[in-house]
């Protein structure tokens, strides 16, 4: 009977044994699942994030790309700008140019007149002093 009591309680031990590793491994399961739905809360808020993003990127990528249009717009203006302005530059220069051509032709008529205009005077004055002995000499005859 020692023999069966002994058997008995190893049988009894091995049972407690074995029940506290079934309790274990249940207190593990429970941990497990509890850790598995806090995981799965986590992954759907990790979706919600994702989805959240590619609103944000969606709405983005159309800010990028009329800011990118405005962009090109501006750009396409400031070269036209730049073509007009050296436009307007070489209108200038041509103008410029006309200017001093002008101002010379100019300079050489007021040159030309004002020799005229001597040669006017001194014609003036000869025809005064010639008028003035013809009369001087009418008045000797006269005499």
């Amino acid at each position: 009977m020692n023999k069966a009591n002994r058997s008995l309680k190893n049988l009894e031990s091995g049972k407690e044994y074995f029940l506290e590793l079934v309790n274990d491994l249940n207190s593990s399961i429970r941990r497990w699942e509890a850790q598995i739905l806090d995981l799965e809360a986590h992954n759907h808020s990790l979706h919600q994030s994702i989805n959240s993003i590619h609103v944000k990127m969606a709405e983005r990528s159309e800010e990028y790309e009329i800011l990118k249009n405005y962009v090109d717009s501006l750009h396409s203006q400031l070269t036209a700008f730049q073509n007009s302005n050296e436009r307007i530059v070489q209108e200038y220069e041509s103008l410029k140019m006309d200017y001093v051509q002008m101002k010379v032709y100019y300079d050489i008529q007021m040159r030309d007149f004002q020799v005229l205009m001597e040669h006017v005077d001194q014609t003036i004055e000869f025809l005064r002093m010639t008028s003035i002995r013809a009369n001087g000499l009418q008045n000797w005859q006269l005499i």
